[in-house]
């Protein structure tokens, strides 16, 4: 196996290499003005540690997989063509008006709050490039108004004359019947052939989504064409950049949904969010080769933190309607919850509350963190870490970065110490925090013998310590033990406005401390929205950042496992080249599996199985299209199901590709039944309200050779001799906040098998694992590692 696969992110640009058997990961700064500049650099740094010529080798690799970040830079720099869009008469106000909480789509729980403040975001169509077209599609698909070709082609000229360089064709109803929809493009193209300059490219609704909700649906099909061209031309260069390098087969693009395919059956909705996808779908690999069943995935980059969860079996999380930027989107998108909390999230004072906040602003790349030396003023997360002692100033991305400790911590200073009104020193020996209910405290540490804290009820720790006993939670039924409302014996706390004095030291612990409580906040939120507790999860800590914050993350919310998985670093790299090709097509539709009303199970298949076989000739005709062989096809049927007319519903693997007797109707239902109840707690089953299928989907694939992750099945590594430091370095915690001297590791000197008790730091070429005091790390095969709490 020769492969190669990248995944772009905000801040690094991540490559797996595989050759010959042997792994090599790579990364390089993200050039967000030409992706292919960080790309190469990237694919370049693997290549040079598998000791082979680029520009030789390229040739010889069977594949390139690649998850782009252009759609979402696009969306974001609002850098796509005006878009004119053909809608049904009467329906020209539907998205300008969105819904009644359109205007918190994309938005933070705080923002959607904030109702005298809310504000909806700026079209991507103005109100002046929507066209009404006389035509109407009833509800079950039966025309009821015929379209008027010549209105048409007058509306056609109207958008043309108002700036139009795209059209999206989003009729009401027309998943059920799409005949007006084909016959609008018909006549786009006879207006306006292919061949002419000036030709536009066409969207049909139908073609993007195969779900209802006119809305969602159209929002998607606008943000396809948004990004049609973008995508097109920097997808393009690339693949020609590497034709000229003697690559010569396609390049593989990494899809949303779980999948990949080449350039010309993919859709530019389809690499929204791609990357962490990728991260994703090895986990689940990962999960199910090494016997893992309950994983949180915590992907941790520079820019942000991607939460999924895999819990095995047939369970499928996907997202029905995802936002995509500021816009509810209807396509089979894998579940993912990105939080504005990476290295490059930026630290700042609440001007209001006195208190740190860390997030969802970035540094991103350019100019980064402070400590990278690249212009950066703002303290970020990492240059926390660099104050706090975890990372090697020498040894950062393979040393390409030399970090600066004086600018990171002369950033904290400005921008946090001085900001809150402290100077940079320690707080006099007994010194007392502010009177009950005058101040928030941002940090737990240890105070001189003698000093107060803060009345009962007084603060917000944000310290992610974990709690005694009986502690209180954040928030009311969310578990997530980062807020108590008594702060644990023997704390001190930093008191709103109060005068008292702030290290350098204990504001970057503080910086840390939010930055974990957010992240454990947002995991807790996740678990338990789908009916989980955290301590029956392991943590899977993986992307740049994910080990070195593992600890306190688990730590903020109780769990008490933790893995870090090989490759952690370019984990979402690797998992882009573990993906099977594949195509996804699915189709709204109701079938009553059983009918309370009449008591029935369904006993008429033939519509349903009439809908299976149309959606996966459509994923065949998709792969032979690719070159892939008719017999390397397969196909997955799921559908999505719920109880009577409840809101909730799930995507269940069905088990079979026919229904052809109740003995099929019965064992699905057994299906969705375990499902629902492994989310909602036993019990929870209410299949006397009906069970209804909602959505048909058939996801059409090829099987592709993988990396095997068998060997890490868990008790499969023996005991190893002690390990040796490389050296030691002063580290601070929320427990020693005055710093201990630290073990430090390096990682490829470790064997499998060895153990290490925390606090110590382990040290590879590109990511840096923290095992905090209470923790026992040991390292398995393949470069993967266990971390666990001591009690």
């Amino acid at each position: 196996m020769k492969r190669v696969s990248v995944d772009i992110g905000g801040t690094f640009t991540d490559c797996f290499l595989v050759w010959n058997e042997r792994k090599f990961g790579g990364k390089a700064l993200t050039t967000h003005h030409n992706l292919a500049v960080g790309f190469q650099e990237a694919l370049g740094n693997a290549f040079v540690q598998a000791g082979v010529p680029a520009d030789m080798s390229l040739a010889d690799l069977d594949s390139i997989r690649y998850a782009t970040t252009l759609g979402t830079n696009a969306l974001i720099e609002r850098g796509g063509p005006r878009v004119g869009l053909l809608v049904t008469a009467g329906f020209e106000a539907t998205v300008p008006l969105s819904r009644g909480r359109g205007y918190g789509d994309g938005m933070s729980d705080s923002v959607q709050r904030d109702l005298p403040n809310a504000t909806r975001p700026q079209p991507l169509v103005p109100m002046a490039l929507i066209a009404g077209v006389r035509e109407r599609v009833d509800g079950f698909g039966a025309i009821v108004i015929p379209l008027d070709v010549d209105d048409l082609r007058a509306q056609l000229r109207l958008l043309v004359d108002q700036g139009a360089q795209a059209f999206v064709v989003a009729l009401t109803n027309s998943v059920v019947n799409a005949e007006h929809e084909r016959l609008v493009e018909e006549i786009i193209l006879d207006e306006y052939p292919s061949h002419m300059l000036g030709a536009l490219p066409v969207t049909l609704s139908h073609r993007v989504s195969g779900r209802k909700s006119e809305y969602a649906r159209t929002n998607s099909a606008i943000i396809n064409a948004y990004l049609h061209a973008v995508m097109y031309h920097g997808l393009a260069a690339m693949e020609q950049r590497l034709r000229d390098a003697s690559y010569t087969r396609p390049m593989m693009l990494v899809h949303n949904s779980g999948g990949m395919a080449q350039l010309n059956s993919t859709s530019a909705l389809q690499t929204i969010h791609s990357g962490p996808v990728a991260g994703i779908s090895a986990a689940e690999q990962l999960a199910a080769e090494s016997g893992i069943d309950k994983l949180v995935c915590a992907d941790m980059g520079g820019t942000s933190f991607d939460i999924s969860l895999v819990v095995g079996g047939d369970v499928k999380f996907y997202d029905f309607n995802p936002v995509i930027d500021r816009w509810l989107c209807t396509t089979p998108m894998i579940h993912l919850l990105s939080l504005g909390a990476g290295g490059g999230s930026i630290a700042r004072v609440d001007a209001i509350f006195h208190t740190i906040e860390v997030g969802p602003e970035s540094a991103g790349s350019e100019p980064g963190p402070a400590c990278f030396n690249q212009g950066g003023t703002r303290p970020t997360v990492t240059d926390s870490d660099l104050v706090l002692g975890y990372l090697d100033p020498l040894n950062y991305a393979a040393g390409t970065i030399a970090l600066n400790l004086r600018r990171a911590r002369r950033a904290i200073e400005d921008e946090i110490v001085e900001r809150l009104g402290m100077s940079a020193a320690r707080p006099p020996e007994g010194a007392h925090t502010a009177a009950e209910g005058e101040g928030i405290p941002v940090v737990a540490a240890r105070p001189p013998e003698g000093a107060h804290t803060a009345a009962e009820g007084e603060g917000i720790p944000v310290v992610a310590a974990r709690p005694p006993e009986g502690a209180h939670t954040a928030a009311e039924g969310e578990g997530i033990p980062v807020v108590a409302a008594r702060p644990p014996e023997g704390a001190h706390t930093v008191a709103e406005g109060a005068g008292i004095p702030l290290s350098v030291t204990d504001a970057a612990l503080a910086i840390k401390a939010k930055v974990d409580a957010n992240m454990a906040i947002g995991i807790g939120r996740e678990l338990r929205a789908k009916g989980y507790e955290p301590a029956d999860f392991t943590l899977l800590a993986y992307g740049g950042n994910g080990p070195l914050h593992a600890c306190g993350i688990a730590d903020a919310i109780g769990m008490k496992r933790i893995f870090v998985p090989p490759f952690s670093a370019v984990f979402s790299a690797l998992g882009a080249g573990n993906l099977d090709q594949i195509h996804i097509h699915e189709h709204s539709k109701i079938f009553w599996l059983y009918d309370p009303t009449y008591k029935e199970v369904m006993s008429d298949f033939d519509e349903l199985n009439a809908l299976i076989e149309s959606l996966e000739t459509g994923g065949r005709e998709d792969m032979l299209r690719q070159g892939l062989p008719a017999e390397r096809v397969q196909h997955r049927l799921e559908l999505d199901m719920r109880y009577g007319n409840q809101l909730a519903q799930t995507s269940v693997v069905a088990g079979l590709s026919r229904f052809t007797s109740a003995r099929d109707v019965l064992s699905v239902i057994g299906r969705f039944a375990q499902d629902y109840q492994r989310r909602f707690g036993p019990g929870s089953a209410q299949p006397q309200a009906g069970v209804v299928i909602t959505a048909v989907r058939v996801v059409s694939f090829a099987d592709s050779e993988r990396i095997d992750f068998s060997a890490l099945r868990a008790g499969s590594v023996a005991c190893a001799g002690p390990a040796q430091p490389a050296a030691h370095r002063r580290c601070h915690f929320g427990a020693a906040p005055e710093g201990v001297e630290t073990p430090v590791f390096t990682f490829e000197s470790l064997v499998p098998g060895q153990r290490i008790a925390g606090p110590a730091v382990v040290v590879s070429r590109v990511t840096t694992i923290l095992i905090e005091p209470q923790w026992h790390f040991v390292l398995c095969q393949e470069g993967a590692a266990w971390m666990t709490r001591a009690h």
